[in-house]
């Protein structure tokens, strides 16, 4: 039986709630283009598989406020599940302080927090939502792998996740024993290998929400509007607000004038989530806000 990997893509959007993580561009809207992520399958019948996102939780630009991150979902993407009623997937949470994959083949300097197997119904072109719970410092890496094994049957099953090559500022790892692929290995790196060009990268988003202290949620009172906007914010609070940083979805701070009337100016930046972190006499709060 022929083993190859398989290019496929996802049209679907995602739940917006909670805090949410995720390496694509739009968490609400993840339009995803043709040739969007490589499995280890045979036409679509599936081999044992794992693929892994990372998150650093202590990245400002995911506006997690305190010292904990409560995870309650993860949504990830499927091409297509058919030729059965359900396919079961697992999903693990591992918390870590070193660069993914360093020590991951012994587990070394991994915490494995949360562990969950689902049987996912037979669907096309959707993301679908798991339950699964943990709390994870928000000074650790934050590494979710999802995971399934091969088609036991060997008849007309098809599962395959769904991702895209464009739409995504991280990267996907996999580990596909079948296809050779026995270390966590990017799937840019496996494209660039066959010949393909795209950060290919599975649509996964977590859903979950950060713990704050009394100044937290004090700070909770700072207004931003409009929201989405197309140039110009107010930034307004309760009390005096002392400094406003902006930072895009990578996390990286973008130099902004600010205005009189704590008014910021966005419309040199171009359309995006950008992240306003917001300090005043209250606290420290950090917000979302949508260029367009």
């Amino acid at each position: 039986m022929k083993k190859k990997l398989l290019s496929f893509f996802l049209l679907a959007a995602a739940t917006a709630g909670g805090q949410t993580l995720t390496h694509h561009y739009d968490p609400y809207v993840q339009d995803i283009v043709p040739a969007g992520i490589l499995s280890c399958a045979d036409g679509g019948s599936p081999f044992d598989s794992s693929y892994f996102t990372t998150f650093n939780l202590s990245n400002a630009g995911y506006g997690i406020e305190g010292d904990q991150y409560h995870v309650s979902h993860v949504e990830f993407g499927v091409q297509e599940i058919s030729g059965a009623a359900s396919y079961p997937i697992t999903i693990r949470l591992y918390s870590t302080e070193q660069n993914f994959p360093d020590g991951f083949a012994t587990l070394n300097g991994y915490t494995l927090e949360a562990e969950s197997t689902h049987e996912v119904p037979a669907q096309e072109l959707a993301i679908y939502s798991a339950e699964i719970s943990a709390t994870i410092a928000t000074d650790k890496i934050l590494v979710v792998e999802i995971s399934y094994e091969e088609d036991p049957t060997g008849g007309d099953i098809i599962m395959l996740l769904g991702g895209n090559p464009e739409g995504s500022w991280g990267s996907t790892w996999t580990v596909s024993p079948t296809c050779g692929v026995n270390t966590p290995t990017t799937l840019a790196t496996i494209a660039a290998q066959n010949g393909l060009e795209g950060n290919f990268a599975l649509v996964l988003n977590v859903i979950g929400n950060g713990n704050m202290g009394l100044d937290g949620l004090e700070a909770k009172s700072v207004n931003l509007y409009p929201n989405p906007t197309t140039g110009l914010v107010t930034v307004q609070g309760n009390s005096a607000i002392e400094k406003v940083t902006v930072a895009d979805a990578t996390g990286k701070v973008v130099a902004l004038p600010t205005l009189q009337d704590n008014m910021i100016d966005m419309s040199s930046l171009s359309n995006g989530i950008y992240y306003f972190t917001i300090e005043s006499e209250s606290g420290t709060s950090t917000r979302k806000v949508i260029k367009h």
